[in-house]
Parts: structure tokens; C-alpha cells; sequence
């Protein structure tokens, strides 16, 4: 349940074609941002009040950083790592997986995967929370390429 990484092929693909510039950099963190915010939806609508009142504190820092903007930092990165891993718990818990015959299913039947509104509406906030901390991570990373270009440049 990390979450898509769609991020990544999109920035060896700037790197490789040569179009890393301000202009894309910008988009990245233009992408990131609108990524947060997407995220900090889906924590205030579904994932904090799913959580018990004690559970709480730490998901609301994480939403208020997201709408903040203050999502370019490793330990960001890292605390989102931590709640998307409390949220693969809770999916699982709540995701059951059975049976469905078939008899002109070439098995005899087929996997079916249950799951109730809440845990849905937690699996696409977990989701939402994977692609914010990927498009953050895409901004760390060619952030510090270009610095360590301008280093190499300068030595």
C-alpha cells in the first residue's frame, strides 16, 4: 500500500531529455503542493475522524503541514511514512478476502475483496498521502541535484 510512484519516471524523463530548468522545477513543486492538498482532504475527512480522540494529534500536525505547504523536508517525508504506515494496518484489518464460485470460471471461482466505506475511504486517503509524499520526495531529490551541480560547477 506504499502508493503510486508515478513521480519518479517523471523526473528521469525530465533529466534525460534535458529539461530540467526552473520552469520544470517549479512545476515539481507546483505538482507536490497541489498533491498536499489533495492529502490534507483526505486526512480531515476520512482519516482523522476514523481515529480514536487520543490518535488524533499526530495526523492533524501532518494536515496542517500539507495545507501549510511545509512538505519539503526528509522528516516530513518521513512522518508521512510513518502514518501511511498506521493506515496499511488499519486497510488490512478492515479488507476481508473471499470466494465467489463460478462454474464457468475456468478456477471454478474467483478472489473477491470486501471492504466497508470507512476502510475505502481510508485506502484512498492512503493513497492521496503516498502520491503528496512521492511528489515531495521528487522535489528533495532535484533539489538536491541541482545544488550538488552547482557545487561540481563551482569546485
Amino acid at each position: 500500500m506504499s502508493g503510486p510512484v508515478d513521480v519518479a519516471p517523471r523526473i528521469r524523463a525530465l533529466v534525460d531529455s534535458g529539461q530540467m530548468n526552473h520552469d520544470a522545477f517549479a512545476g515539481l513543486i507546483a505538482k507536490a503542493l497541489a498533491d498536499a492538498h489533495v492529502a490534507a482532504i483526505g486526512l480531515r475527512e476520512a482519516v482523522i475522524p476514523a481515529l480514536p480522540p487520543s490518535r488524533r494529534t499526530f495526523p492533524d500536525h501532518l494536515a496542517q503541514r500539507l495545507e501549510d505547504g511545509r512538505i519539503f523536508d526528509e522528516s516530513f517525508v518521513d512522518d508521512l511514512n510513518t502514518l501511511l504506515g498506521m493506515l496499511t494496518v488499519k486497510v488490512t484489518a478492515g479488507t476481508h478476502i473471499g470466494w465467489e464460485a463460478d462454474e464457468h470460471h475456468i478456477c471454478g471461482g474467483y478472489e473477491v475483496v470486501y471492504t466497508d466505506e470507512k476502510t475505502r475511504a481510508l485506502r484512498h486517503s492512503a493513497t492521496a498521502l503516498a502520491m503528496a509524499r512521492d511528489a515531495a520526495s521528487a522535489v528533495l531529490c532535484a533539489a538536491r541535484a541541482i545544488r550538488l551541480v552547482n557545487e561540481l560547477l563551482n569546485a
